[in-house]
């Protein structure tokens, strides 16, 4: 066999390696993907339920406040959870965005960038919601009171209710300042592990077989 015919037979097998090569890391690719799609789905049904629940909350709070606008307690209180109510839709309805954009067809780092603005927001929504509702369980218990008993608790208990308001801005302040101190880098390894227990283990399981993917493409 001449030179020139070894030289073709050589890139010849190796046109064909690469091709099979490309064929077996499309294939490992997909597989893994479709298991990313199967550890959200609870996540999406998780978001579906909570944008249920803040319709739900809305429509109670909202009513109740409507109907009680000669009291400033009632009246505040209603408004309070109503408005919770509408974060829990909005939080919901903006994660379920970010999960419908994400192009599974897309390279893997393109991807990975949507699971890192995923977590962002989770982490982000999570404290913020974690915030108010160290304090709005307050008018909660005053709105229960009145739809269960028909008895207004700042009229009947006000130093009661105000004890109770000082608990909850006390635990949100507690929360608030817990927060930021994860932040320091020496509280690095304790706060990757509450950020990871935050986030859920269907996100996690997401993420570790994406992450699968990309040291496969990089091996």
């Amino acid at each position: 066999m001449e030179l020139d015919e070894m030289k073709q037979a050589w890139q010849s097998l190796a046109s064909r390696l690469d091709h099979q090569e490309t064929l077996a890391l499309r294939e490992y690719q997909a597989r893994h993907v479709d298991r990313v799609r199967g550890y959200l789905r609870p996540l999406i049904i998780g978001q579906i339920f909570q944008l249920l629940c803040g319709l739900g909350m809305s429509f109670v709070f909202g009513s109740f406040w409507i109907d009680h606008l000669g009291s400033m307690t009632l009246l505040v209180s209603g408004v309070l959870l109503h408005a919770y109510g509408v974060a829990y839709i909005l939080a919901a309805a903006r994660e379920l965005y970010i999960l419908g954009s994400i192009d599974y067809s897309a390279p893997v780092l393109a991807i990975q960038k949507r699971f890192a603005h995923l977590r962002a927001w989770r982490l982000r929504s999570g404290l913020y919601i974690g915030l108010a509702g160290c304090v709005l369980w307050v008018p909660f218990i005053v709105v229960c009171f009145q739809m269960l008993f028909g008895v207004d608790l700042m009229e009947v208990a006000p130093l009661f209710v105000w004890i109770l308001v000082a608990s909850g801005v006390a635990s949100a302040l507690v929360l608030y300042l817990f927060a930021r101190w994860l932040r320091y880098p020496q509280r690095a390894a304790l706060a990757t592990r509450l950020y990871n227990s935050a986030l859920g283990w269907t996100l996690r399981r997401a993420q570790q077989a994406l992450d699968e993917v990309g040291r496969f493409e990089h091996s």
